[in-house]
């Protein structure tokens, strides 16, 4: 693993020990792993695979989308929000009142 260092330090060099020791291909039983994720993400989220989005923001933003589902099975659903906060402080107190927030979801089953 010393030539990731080398790449990072001396890129030419860390590129021809790249090519002499690395590995383009992940090996199989990290394959397999992520497999079994794949199909444990897919049993969970078997209710939004006929979810069909909406979204009509930059083409980049719903490719990006499609790659996130062929590659880690994440269907992309609309309805998401994001807020941006100047300092640590700020996002600390919107997480604790998003938290203080609603304990049920139209999504969620009310058995808790």
């Amino acid at each position: 693993m010393a030539w990731l260092l080398a790449v990072f330090l001396v890129p030419s060099v860390g590129f021809v020990l790249f090519l002499l020791f690395g590995n383009f291909r992940l090996s199989r039983r990290r394959r397999e792993q992520q497999e079994e994720v794949n199909d444990r993400v897919r049993a969970g989220t078997s209710a939004l695979a006929d979810v069909v989005s909406t979204y009509s923001g930059p083409e980049w933003v719903t490719s990006a989308g499609e790659l996130n589902r062929r590659l880690g099975s994440l269907p992309m659903v609309d309805g998401n929000s994001v807020e941006l906060f100047p300092g640590y402080e700020e996002s600390i107190k919107a997480m604790a009142e998003a938290v203080k927030g609603p304990r049920s979801s139209s999504t969620r089953s009310s058995t808790s």
